[in-house]
């Protein structure tokens, strides 16, 4: 299923656009955001077994334990024939540890994130769906490790690399905004306490830091896919938000 993120640092307003333009999209078009998806599934899987499905992970909750109602694939029983789409995007984010074997450790945080997001896209490969997935859950967003390869300007991506499924989508759509822009929405979300749990004890100044390095490599990050045949979108987020949803909506229609 082909798949078109939206992808940018947090508070920069990436979220709030794609919503903006998840609601405008019709049954009838050839696009789908996420909760579209699950719709199909439920269709597929039939209301009754998804209910039941549902009371079930309610039980293992409780009682401790784990059930996925939409049957996606736990990491730890892929397929070798699912990590092989993904193999060189993982071999890159975790050059240091042993993850490709068939057992799997799932103790690394980013490493859990980033195999969840793998099993939920190849459980909507498997629905009979003939549109494209709208996405702000972008597998470049966990590579925690190419931070600083991006930033190594000297850095290039190998062949093998560059032929990995699971390292780009078919657009991208790369929302940013200046670092002072940045900092007031920072400042709005702290005063509403809505700020992201790991920036709730640090000083604004040091988590704008971070983001603004993170914009450096995920603008990188799209010129990379750019060069590689990825269509990309740019979007200053200071501009009101009706004029950027016409921007996507003539940036999708030429895809």
């Amino acid at each position: 299923m082909d798949r078109i993120e939206f992808i940018g640092t947090y508070y920069v307003g990436k979220s709030t656009l794609y919503k903006a333009y998840s609601e405008q999209i019709e049954k009838s078009s050839k696009y789908i955001v996420e909760e579209g998806v699950r719709k199909v599934a439920r269709k597929e899987m039939g209301i009754f077994t998804f209910y039941c499905r549902s009371i079930l992970m309610r039980v293992f909750q409780i009682f401790g334990g784990s059930l996925n109602v939409y049957k996606i694939p736990e990491p730890f029983n892929f397929q070798n024939d699912i990590l092989e789409n993904y193999k060189h995007t993982l071999a890159i984010c975790f050059q240091n540890e042993n993850i490709l074997s068939t057992k799997y450790s799932l103790i690394h945080k980013t490493f859990a994130r980033l195999t969840n997001l793998i099993a939920r896209y190849q459980f909507y490969d498997s629905l009979n769906l003939n549109k494209t997935l709208l996405t702000e859950e972008s597998i470049i967003h966990w590579h925690q490790v190419l931070h600083d390869l991006l930033l190594d300007e000297n850095f290039v991506f190998s062949e093998d690399q560059l032929k990995d499924k699971g390292l780009f989508p078919k657009a991208l759509i790369y929302c940013y905004a200046d670092s002072k822009l940045i900092f007031e929405r920072m400042k709005m979300r702290k005063n509403s306490n809505q700020l992201n749990v790991p920036d709730m004890d640090q000083k604004l100044d040091e988590v704008l830091s971070k983001l603004i390095l993170k914009q450096e490599v995920l603008l990188k990050y799209s010129q990379i896919a750019e060069e590689n045949g990825v269509g990309v979108l740019r979007i200053n987020t200071d501009e009101p938000i009706e004029k950027n949803v016409m921007k996507i909506n003539s940036f999708l229609q030429k895809l």
